[in-house]
């Protein structure tokens, strides 16, 4: 029999070979967990204090001015995606190779999202009167015109640059942008009303252009302090190799993002507005889920484009990562999907938690898509990797709308199912392979980090 203090002294030595282990393993993996966390962060920063922002919104200002503020938002937020021209992700895969450029393509990149940003949302202002009379005031003078083109030049620089930090690995300052952006348009809208004589649409509508200048100067302040240098500056040679490698990504982009766009307004058209109104909470809910497997694919994709030798390794740990905390959270959601539902009211509860439920399933799928897109972006092959993404989203939404004239609400969220996961047919294989290849025989580096 062995002695008491040998079997203790095992113990310890267990524990402590444990705690190596693990040790070991977080720092080899530092750079990837830190970001990825800080990326679904900032989801649940903006989500918190925005649902806190229109609540102080609907107390403090006339509901005909909030619903003029948040439609000049939504087409904000619109025009701004379509105005990266696909800028971000490109950089993802350009500056862990560009040496002393990284300041110089950084510049060109976001000044190309200010320019495109600027030149739509000066346009969509103009022709607002004509489009809708909701927004006819975005277009009454020209103050108006170029506030609300100001306002998506900046939307389009700050998405620019959230996609510019992960690719740095620099996810903390983009958690903090985010943090800082968030809070301050709350704190100045929540000042309007002591400082304005009366609230107006396009007050609350600027205090997200006040939110993103202070969190684009804290991103700047930052960078000075880090690198010892602000940007570098726009050339023009970089300007048309970013607008003509950035088309590739935008269309890619723009596949990626249309069914998540789009399925809401199918619902309506295939359902009806009440329907699409339920659908969209719960779809919302489910997208809290969905943006695990996001988070952890695009850091995949900075640290790949850094260090093409652990593409595989590092691959097997997000997906993962993806599935199982994925898969946990939806377990978490589909238990508290009633009562969370039944906050926007009894309809919500009892027409959607079963679409709810559902479409948190999908996780698993999402994360196969979301890696088979990040692999073809690390090995620089995003036109091979679009047509497959497109041919999915047509899947995507066929699919709901044959399931919605079926089965209503639960026909929607089957048919999308059915149609993500037809898509893991062609797209897992890809992922299967490269995860199988072979660990990189030289010793895993520390954690990766590079300067803008």
């Amino acid at each position: 029999m062995r002695p008491t203090s040998a079997i203790a002294g095992s113990n310890s030595n267990q524990e402590a070979n444990v705690y190596t282990r693990f040790a070991r393993w977080y720092r080899a993996n530092h750079a990837m967990l830190t970001n990825a966390v800080a990326l679904v962060g900032t989801t649940g920063v903006n989500a918190v204090l925005g649902l806190v922002y229109w609540w102080v919104g609907a107390q403090y200002f006339p509901a005909a001015e909030v619903g003029i503020a948040s439609a000049s938002i939504s087409a904000m937020m619109l025009l701004g995606t379509g105005a990266m021209l696909g800028m971000g992700t490109l950089l993802i895969s350009q500056l862990a190779t560009a040496d002393g450029k990284r300041g110089d393509l950084v510049a060109s990149a976001l000044l190309v999202a200010a320019s495109s940003g600027l030149l739509l949302g000066v346009g969509f202002a103009v022709l607002a009167p004509w489009l809708s009379s909701e927004l006819r005031v975005l277009g009454s003078g020209m103050g108006t015109v170029l506030l609300f083109g100001l306002g998506v030049s900046l939307t389009a620089v700050v998405l620019v640059l959230d996609q510019i930090l992960i690719g740095v690995l620099w996810g903390g300052v983009q958690f903090s942008r985010n943090l800082l952006f968030a809070g301050s348009k709350l704190l100045v809208l929540a000042l309007l009303p002591w400082v304005a004589s009366s609230g107006s649409g396009l007050a609350i509508y600027a205090t997200w252009l006040v939110g993103n200048y202070l969190s684009l100067m804290l991103v700047g302040w930052v960078a000075a302090r880090r690198t010892g240098r602000l940007a570098g500056w726009p050339r023009w040679p970089t300007l048309k190799g970013l607008l003509r490698g950035g088309l590739a990504h935008h269309t890619l982009n723009l596949a990626l993002q249309t069914p998540g766009l789009a399925l809401p307004v199918l619902v309506a058209v295939v359902l009806s507005a009440e329907a699409a109104g339920r659908f969209y909470i719960a779809w919302m809910l489910a997208s809290y889920v969905f943006v695990i497997p996001f988070a952890l694919a695009m850091v995949l994709f900075a640290v790949g484009s850094a260090d093409r030798a652990v593409l595989a390794e590092k691959l097997r740990l997000s997906v993962g990562l993806s599935c199982g905390i994925g898969l946990a959270a939806w377990a978490s959601l589909a238990l508290l999907a009633g009562p969370l539902l039944g906050l926007f009211g009894a309809g919500y509860a009892s027409e959607a938690t079963g679409v709810l439920q559902l479409l948190g399933l999908a996780v698993v799928a999402i994360a196969i898509k979301d890696h088979y897109v990040a692999i073809h972006r690390v090995e620089g092959r995003v036109t091979a990797a679009t047509l497959p993404v497109l041919l999915g989203a047509v899947v995507e939404l066929a699919a709901p709308a044959v399931g919605g004239m079926l089965g209503g609400l639960t026909g929607v969220a089957l048919g999308w199912l059915v149609g993500l996961y037809l898509q893991t047919l062609w797209m897992a294989p890809l992922v299967w392979r490269t995860a199988r290849l072979p660990r990189p025989v030289v010793p895993l580096p520390g954690p990766l980090t590079h300067d803008v």
